[in-house]
This record gives C-alpha cells, sequence and structure tokens, in this order.
C-alpha cells in the first residue's frame, strides 16, 4: 500500500486515533468498554474506511475523560478540566462530521481498490461442502474453498483457522443458520480443556455445538448442547473425535 494512513485519515479521525493512543488503550479494551462494536471496526477507522461515529466519540470522551471539544474542533485541551470544560455545540458537531465525511469521500477512491488487500484468504466449509470436507479431513490433496476475512488488530490469520457455514437451528439464537463462523484448531493435545462454542468433526460428521462438559481427561467422553433447547444435549467419546476448532466470532449472516 502506497499511501500513509495520515493521507486517508478526516482530521476527526486523527484525533480520535491520537486520544486511543494517548490512553493507551486497544481495540479489545474498547470493544470490552462497549465503545465499539468489534475490534475490526477500530480497523476499518484506522484504514479510512469508515469514521467514528458521534455515538462512538460521546461513549469514548464520556469513558476515558477526553475533551468532547478538543476531538470534535481540535480547539481546547485533550483532557476534560475540573471546571470551566467547554463544550461543543451542536452546530461544531455537525459540522465536524460533515467534514469528515468530505474528506473521507475525497478519498474514497483511493482506499476502495485497497480494501481487498485487506482481506485474508481463509480455508472455507460452506454448508454443501461439509460431507465431502469429512470424507477428506487431512488429505492434503483435497481442494479446499477460500473466504476473504477482515483480521481484526492484533490477528494473525494463518493456516490453523477456518471458516465453517452454520447448517440448521440448533446453535439459534446464538449462531442462525446460514452464518458463517471463524475458528482455529485446537490441537488434539489440548483437547481435554476445549471449552466453549467449537467446530467439531467426531465419526462422519461436522458439527458446531457447544462444550457442556469436558470429560475427556477422566472419562474420555465430551458432552456437547445445542443453545437451541429443541435439540439438546449428545456424547462424543474421545476415538470418534477426528478435529477440533474454536469458534471466535461471526463473520456473515443474514438479517432475519
Amino acid at each position: 500500500m502506497q499511501e500513509s494512513d495520515d493521507k486517508k485519515l478526516s482530521d476527526l479521525s486523527k484525533r480520535f486515533l491520537q486520544a486511543i493512543s494517548y490512553c493507551g488503550l486497544s481495540g479489545y479494551k474498547l470493544k470490552k468498554d462497549n465503545i465499539i462494536s468489534s475490534e475490526s471496526t477500530l480497523t476499518s477507522i484506522k484504514k479510512g474506511i469508515q469514521l467514528p461515529s458521534k455515538k462512538t466519540i460521546d461513549a469514548f470522551c464520556e469513558k476515558y475523560d477526553v475533551s468532547r471539544a478538543w476531538l470534535y474542533t481540535g480547539e481546547g485541551l485533550f483532557a476534560k478540566t475540573p471546571s470551566g470544560q467547554i463544550e461543543p455545540s451542536e452546530k461544531d458537531i455537525r459540522d465536524a462530521l460533515k467534514n469528515a465525511r468530505m474528506q473521507s469521500d475525497s478519498t474514497i477512491s483511493k482506499v476502495a481498490p485497497y480494501l481487498q488487500d485487506i482481506l485474508v484468504k481463509v480455508k472455507y466449509v460452506p454448508m454443501d461442502a461439509a460431507a465431502s470436507f469429512v470424507e477428506s479431513l487431512y488429505n492434503t490433496a483435497y481442494e479446499i474453498d477460500s473466504y476473504g476475512v477482515m483480521p481484526e488488530e492484533g490477528e494473525v490469520l494463518d493456516d490453523s483457522y477456518m471458516v465453517f457455514q452454520v447448517r440448521g437451528d440448533s446453535m439459534e439464537p446464538t449462531i442462525p443458520d446460514g452464518a458463517k463462523i471463524l475458528a482455529r484448531k485446537i490441537e488434539e493435545g489440548l483437547w481435554e480443556s476445549a471449552s466453549g462454542v467449537v467446530s467439531i468433526v467426531y465419526g462422519k460428521t461436522l458439527s458446531v455445538k457447544r462444550i457442556l462438559k469436558n470429560s475427556l481427561f477422566l472419562d474420555n467422553v465430551l458432552t456437547l448442547k445445542a443453545d437451541n433447547p429443541k435439540h439438546g444435549q449428545l456424547d462424543v467419546e474421545r476415538r470418534e473425535i477426528r478435529g477440533m476448532w474454536q469458534a471466535l466470532r461471526i463473520i456473515s449472516q443474514k438479517i432475519i
């Protein structure tokens, strides 16, 4: 990528990112504090793909004692002061957001061609290929599909990651039918400590389920359950398990 990030960022985005840096915050911390919906939001702001919203800015300033006037207009002090704090007017805020959009629009033609460069191709198992994936598991000659994934901050999407498309309603409402999830392989030596939601191959079945009880160390049994109470739970013996991936996040789903 030839252009520097500064050339693609609005003044508002620059100040927002400066404030994050000054406060020593990470994308994970911002997400945990409900400032942004996901770490990929911060990545998109850094790349100039999107702008920080008014809701995000106001929540950020309130949470970390940053001056709204400084962030919106660049005037005054960075931090809130105990007294005499000047708040930006609604006009100041509207103008700041309008100018940011104009600055962003002027560079969108430069940014758009690089969007594809941000995506990382990850091995992908769609619903209709689940059976062939299971049959050819660990067959190096098997040609598997790929899916473009935008990595979150600090995430390195190597060969241990896969994208699985979920079939059915067994994990609703957590994961709807047809959703694509990003998952990371759990090495066999770590199966005893596996927890949470996993994509798992046992016997001739590929399934996405939540681990209810992990008794692999004591009894060689893994108890899986569906989040949808209609589907119940299932015990799987260790000898049946052929592969396991830790589900990390939904990367694509339909609005229902």
